[in-house]
């Protein structure tokens, strides 16, 4: 594959910025109607749902990227050749 195939246009990486960022200021200004229905709610135990929810998601999020990260082409065909290796050296020992 040439480097071009490989990397996304610069206009689709921009694109993809400002719709990011459009949404995260929709969300932020929305947001305010949902504190607003927290009124009653303890601080202390909003922060303790806050960072709990948080650290799942992390988990998670954290969690797939690292495998998707070693299923590269490359990757693939290495573990397909170690994965052959490991079958005719055990039917060999058998």
């Amino acid at each position: 594959m040439t480097q071009q195939q490989q990397q996304p246009a610069p206009h689709a990486e921009q694109r993809a910025g400002i719709i990011a960022g459009a949404t995260a200021y929709v969300v932020w200004g929305l947001l305010t109607i949902y504190w607003k229905q927290l009124r009653d709610f303890d601080a202390f135990e909003l922060i303790g749902w806050r960072i709990t929810a948080s650290a799942v998601i992390m988990a998670v999020a954290v969690s797939y990227t690292h495998l998707r990260a070693h299923e590269t082409p490359e990757h693939l065909v290495c573990r397909l050749l170690l994965e052959k290796k490991k079958a005719t050296c055990s039917m060999s020992h058998d």
